[in-house]
């Protein structure tokens, strides 16, 4: 369905002249997802035992595996000489290929995401809606090479040194790559469980990069697709960079992140108004609820309860936004003793609220009174504590409930990376090269997707039509046990598998 086989065929023989290989691009890519699905890894080794003797003599012949009129069967070294010639065609390294021109090597990059990118939409299941929520997050993957000091040659010049999140909890130094996952998720008030737990698109960088410009360039080319993108929760990895937060604006995505603890103060103040966590507040706001600590967890506890009553006492010093934000970030604010939330003597209707409403006490004069003091509204443009804005308000009820959907991106890793079911670690494929690696891991990122779809597929009883495409097939019962399990190379083996 992805097309992704002709395109690459067409790639490497543009001219369609010479001897027709007998190993084709769609064989490799089956032989790949199927030694994922069967054999855990993804090693030419293992790809070509699937291609040879898993199958069937009938999808042998089809697949071109087995040439009946030469009597011939695809070799190992054919099945390497393959995924090297894709590389030498998709190869954009500066390090591998340092012959091309700046044209030349945007172009190669920009063919290999439209790649992953087609690899992945192939496995969304046709006829389910999506409301346009996605998570986003990275994971560190190791290089299957090993990596040197700084200065020192590596067999993998692409990959880089970076830290990750050991099992432990604790951080790891590791040498590799960091894929970076957007994950549907659903809409905030639906229910999760009618929402499947996939990954649309991914993206592969060397560890330690700056990957919020890929990664809003991704965004940005499944809106041109067509794509409905609704809102983007993400951590601080991606939030804390200047330029996630615009990015999103300008695309009209509504981000959900949270803060890091630096972030928490007063940002200095717009037209009087203070403004922390990205929204204005009174200036006769208490200073005690200047800085407010989230817990650790936000899991339902007393820490989580004590934290929430505090942001609700603050959120009622906080202007009411009444419109935006536009692609610019710009935003408009009413007073909070307009839009009666606290009472002011500055706004003589609003001391007729309730008496258990706060009551602004140290407020300017009103001959001095700043802007946001003597109009009902102001405007917060897009410039103004650009990093924190974001639409619900940080802390409250409905941003915890937003910003815990993206629980969903972790748990689409933890299948991925799960011994049982995918089991991406180091070795599960033994090439390099950023070219290489990205094809790897997204056969593995559609793998885990066809396998969530089906055990999604499954509990939707009300959707039987599902089932049917997403049921795997049976092993024919001339070939070996699909389940077989064979003994993984220890990490230290030699590469070139």
């Amino acid at each position: 369905r992805s097309g992704v086989a002709p395109q690459l065929e067409a790639l490497l023989r543009p001219t369609l002249r010479g001897r027709p290989r007998q190993l084709t691009v769609r064989a490799l890519l089956v032989g790949l997802k199927l030694a994922v699905d069967t054999a855990k890894t993804s090693c030419l080794t293992d790809v070509h035992h699937v291609l040879t003797e898993q199958l069937p003599e009938t999808s042998r012949i089809d697949l071109g595996i087995d040439n009946p009129a030469t009597q011939t069967t695809v070799t190992l070294p054919q099945v390497r000489r393959l995924l090297a010639a894709i590389h030498h065609k998709l190869d954009a390294s500066p390090t591998t290929a340092p012959h091309l021109t700046a044209a030349e090597r945007a172009c190669r990059e920009t063919t290999l995401q439209d790649i992953l990118d087609r690899l992945l939409a192939a496995t969304m299941p046709a006829g389910v809606p999506h409301g346009g929520s996605y998570a986003v997050d990275g994971t560190g993957t190791w290089s299957w090479a090993r990596g040197k000091r700084r200065g020192q040659p590596t067999a993998d010049p692409d990959a880089r040194w970076g830290v990750k999140t050991h099992k432990s909890g604790k951080d790891e130094a590791y040498y590799g790559y960091e894929l970076h996952s957007l994950v549907r998720i659903n809409t905030l008030g639906a229910d999760p469980v009618r929402t499947p737990c996939i990954a649309e698109r991914i993206i592969i960088r060397p560890a330690s990069s700056n990957v919020t410009t890929p990664v809003l360039n991704l965004l940005a080319s499944m809106q041109q697709q067509g794509l409905r993108l609704r809102d983007v929760v993400a951590d601080r990895g991606y939030s804390y960079k200047l330029d996630w937060t615009p990015g999103l604006h300008a695309l009209g995505i509504d981000p959900v992140f949270d803060l890091h603890a630096t972030q928490y103060g007063p940002r200095g103040s717009h037209h009087g108004a203070r403004i922390v966590t990205g929204v204005p507040h009174c200036p006769a706001m208490p200073e005690v609820f200047d800085t407010i600590h989230r817990p650790e967890r936000l899991a339902d506890n007393p820490e989580l309860n004590e934290f929430t009553a505090r942001i609700n006492q603050r959120a009622q010093w906080a202007f009411r936004r009444v419109a935006g934000p536009d692609t610019t970030g710009k935003e408009r604010y009413e007073c909070p003793a307009q839009a009666g939330k606290i009472r002011c003597p500055l706004h003589q209707q609003s001391m007729n609220l309730p008496l258990a409403q706060p009551k602004a006490i140290g407020h300017p004069p009103a001959n001095t009174a700043p802007g946001c003091c003597t109009q009902r509204t102001i405007t917060l443009p897009g410039t103004i504590d650009t990093k924190n804005r974001q639409r619900h308000y940080w802390g409250s009820h409905d941003w915890i409930r937003a910003f815990s959907r993206r629980s969903r991106v972790e748990g689409w890793f933890g299948n991925l990376k799960n011994n049982n079911t995918e089991a991406l670690n180091r070795g599960a494929f033994r090439v390099t090269g950023l070219c290489k690696t990205s094809l790897m891991l997204t056969i593995y990122a559609a793998a885990t997707n066809l396998r969530l779809l089906r055990h999604w597929a499954q509990r939707q009883h009300d959707n039987p039509d599902l089932l049917p495409h997403l049921t795997a097939q049976t092993p024919s019962s001339n070939t070996q046990a699909a389940d077989r399990h064979w003994d993984r190379p220890k990490s230290g083996a030699p590469p070139g598998q």
